[in-house]
């Protein structure tokens, strides 16, 4: 990335992101709101990462929405797909759900137990 495109990220990617994220975007599981603004922000850098390596201009406040819509969707940089159980996108839709391992399972008959003994 180079030095002007970082600094577009710093000055006019980053407030627009640090400003809507939190307001907007759904965590999931343990998440926070600067969690989420974090990996908006490394989001942000691999679409600016990207533009300028295929010689786009830059537009901030596109790179800005873009990178929330993502974080809204559950794709987040490290994985944007839902094939991963953990994965936000997963939980959005409901796809998947995580079970306490405690929980009793089975029929009356099968008096303690659990998922961790099946």
């Amino acid at each position: 990335m180079t030095h002007e495109a970082g600094l577009i990220l710093v000055n006019e990617v980053a407030p627009l992101i640090r400003g809507a994220v939190p307001r907007v975007v759904r965590p999931v599981g343990c998440e926070d709101a600067e969690e989420l603004v974090q990996d908006a922000l490394c989001s942000a850098a691999q679409m600016i990462e990207a533009s300028e390596l295929n010689g786009k201009k830059l537009y901030p406040s596109s790179i800005a929405f873009y990178a929330i819509q993502r974080a809204k969707a559950g794709r987040r940089s490290g994985y944007a797909g839902e094939m991963d159980a953990m994965s936000a996108a997963a939980r959005l839709r409901s796809h998947v759900s995580i079970e306490d391992l405690d929980r009793p399972v089975g029929d009356e008959d099968a008096e303690g137990v659990t998922l961790h003994d099946v």
